[in-house]
């Protein structure tokens, strides 16, 4: 390949790369969030615990509104410890969870959810 076609070619391949490389982290990064979400709120949302609501089923508006809630503490935000492959984890609140978690995160958590 002459040099030319070479200064052509590899700006546009490396402004793929990024794109792709996203596409996966970001499919890679739900799955961590859904574990996550599961350690406190049980196997696909079915929470197994008394003090932590399941998941499994909400509506998608309830779900956004929640997460909402939690994020401006207008709802109250116990710690819990999740269950973890060790035992028991560190201590979190739905509100610190929820103020790290963009809006398609959110959507997609309510997807996932709302079908269980």
């Amino acid at each position: 390949m002459n040099k030319p076609t070479c200064l052509v070619i590899l700006p546009l391949l490396l402004s793929v790369v990024p794109f792709v490389s996203s596409e996966a982290l970001a499919a890679k990064d739900l799955q961590d969030l859904i574990r996550q979400c599961d350690a406190c709120h049980g196997p696909a949302g079915h929470s197994e615990r008394k003090d932590v609501p399941a998941l499994a089923g909400i509506s998608m508006a309830n779900f956004k509104e929640a997460m909402a809630q939690f994020y401006y503490f207008e709802r109250h935000c116990p710690g819990k410890r999740p269950i973890t492959e060790k035992g028991t984890g560190s201590s979190t609140t739905m509100c610190s969870i929820a103020s790290t978690l963009s809006d398609e995160e959110i959507e997609s958590l309510a997807q996932r959810y709302n079908a269980q």
